[in-house]
């Protein structure tokens, strides 16, 4: 149950589009497969998007909640350029069809910890999408919500650090993992940041992490007690629901990645 006690104010901003795809960063050619959940880096681009300028939300918190109707292939032709390293010249290469996984009917919640954004996502500089530049997607709702932080709870379709080396004791930045040593779900290797510093050059890719994409039925996790809180529990009536929302339970649970 969600008290009072401890309370933190979370900025819950709701996304939603006809479709969406996540491109994952290791494949190049061939069928171009979308990931289950976008990854935290892209919630940074989006949000850098928005707000017209780069983000980087230092000693911050981002939670990613995601899901969709259906999914299916559809056959896209991409048209490619080319800088030349020397003069910058930029070059015609001609087209590239091929197939890459779509989400229809997508729905993105995103929690912040960094509320005082919550004035400038009201006036986004630029439109948001969800993956592709043609994946447009409105925002549906801006809220400060109140949550409070617990050591168990079942979170769904999200994205959680794992490491096989020593899961009692390893620290990934400011995160911790959780206790068990069995989770179900789908494994992703992710770079939690871009580096987009040169103008007109391909992105870098920047501190590559394993990650566990927890399925839409959810799973139970739970944290070591005498850790920084990274579960945190909210009522589902605060957040206005829309109709098809796919998740039941009047207390919601949310789990924080910490940059």
């Amino acid at each position: 149950m969600v008290t009072s006690l401890n309370e933190q104010e979370l900025l819950y901003v709701r996304f939603i589009g006809r479709t969406a795809s996540y491109r994952i960063p290791t494949t190049i050619s061939g069928v171009q497969l979308t990931l289950e959940i976008p990854s935290y880096s892209t919630i940074i681009g989006m949000l850098s998007v928005i707000l017209g300028r780069k983000y980087m939300p230092k000693n911050q918190a981002i939670g990613i909640r995601y899901t969709y109707e259906t999914k299916n292939f559809d056959l896209e032709t991409t048209h490619r350029w080319k800088r030349d390293s020397k003069n910058g010249k930029i070059t015609y290469h001609g087209t590239n069809p091929r197939r890459r996984q779509v989400h229809y009917n997508p729905l993105l919640e995103i929690f912040l910890t960094d509320t005082a954004l919550e004035e400038e996502l009201h006036y986004p500089k630029r439109t948001p999408t969800l993956g592709r530049s043609q994946d447009i997607a409105k925002i549906d709702l801006i809220k400060r919500i109140k949550a409070v932080p617990v050591n168990k709870g079942k979170v769904n379709s999200t994205l959680i650090p794992v490491n096989f080396t020593n899961t009692k004791n390893f620290t990934e930045q400011n995160n911790m993992l959780p206790k068990q040593d069995v989770m179900q779900g789908v494994l992703y290797v992710l770079p939690t940041d871009f580096d987009v510093s040169e103008l007109g050059k391909i992105r870098i890719p920047l501190n590559f992490n394993m990650f566990l994409g927890i399925p839409k039925a959810g799973q139970e996790i739970e944290f070591q007690q005498n850790v920084r809180p990274q579960l945190y529990s909210f009522r589902k009536q605060d957040i206005q629901p829309p109709p098809n929302f796919p998740w039941n339970e009047n207390e919601q649970t949310v789990y924080l990645y910490y940059y």
